[in-house]
């Protein structure tokens, strides 16, 4: 398994290798005692506890044989975000250059076969809160749309982990200026973890999108 940790510590643009050679040897030593300690005398035409014994032996050198034909394959996995990304843990992230609705941004995400980023944990949180230094307003991909006070993530998850700030969400406070609140925003460069707010839907923000962390 690869070491999370491990990865999370690196230069986001930089490849992330692992070596396999370890395994592979491994493999090797194990796949020729199989052969020396079965394979020698063996026969398989006795009794049906013997018969039995030896297909599995024989399934077992099969799988070990797969595994050491494809070794040369899984030798270095790379682990890649694509160009001007960042990589954090096990997912990559964009920030947009311009400002969109919540609605349009989630179109863009999809456009590029992405997602409007939705927040998992606490160290998540903190990653996003410093991509930009500087004070700023960037769309996620949680709204209350459907049924108010009810928060989702685009994927239709329920919201479990929250960061909101301090009373908040509220829906507009009251002030019909401010219309219905129905989707939620980060907001950069502040001291405070708590830095989540709800706001228009047609507010023109710029957004976060996230996808998975490509295996190339």
């Amino acid at each position: 398994m690869l070491n999370k940790t491990y990865l999370s510590k690196q230069d986001p643009l930089l490849l992330k290798k692992v070596d396999y050679k370890s395994s592979l040897c491994f493999i090797k030593m194990f796949h020729n005692h199989i052969l020396h300690e079965y394979l020698s005398p063996v026969t398989c035409h006795q009794t049906k506890e013997k018969k039995l014994r030896c297909a599995i032996v024989l399934l077992g050198i099969l799988c070990i044989l797969a595994a050491i034909y494809n070794c040369d394959y899984f030798s270095e996995v790379v682990l890649q975000c694509p160009p001007g990304w960042r990589m954090f843990e096990w997912s990559c992230y964009l920030i947009s250059n311009e400002s969109k609705s919540w609605k349009q941004s989630q179109k863009d995400c999809r456009n590029r076969g992405t997602r409007l980023v939705a927040v998992d944990s606490t160290e998540e949180q903190a990653f996003l809160s410093g991509l930009i230094e500087e004070h700023t307003m960037l769309w996620i991909g949680l709204a209350d749309s459907i049924k108010e006070g009810t928060w989702r993530w685009v994927s239709g998850d329920p919201l479990t982990l929250s960061f909101w700030q301090t009373q908040q969400p509220d829906n507009g406070g009251g002030i019909w200026q401010f219309g219905e609140e129905d989707c939620a925003h980060i907001t950069t460069g502040t001291n405070s973890e708590n830095n989540w707010n709800d706001l228009s839907c047609k507010t023109s923000l710029r957004w976060i999108c996230e996808t998975d962390l490509a295996t190339k």
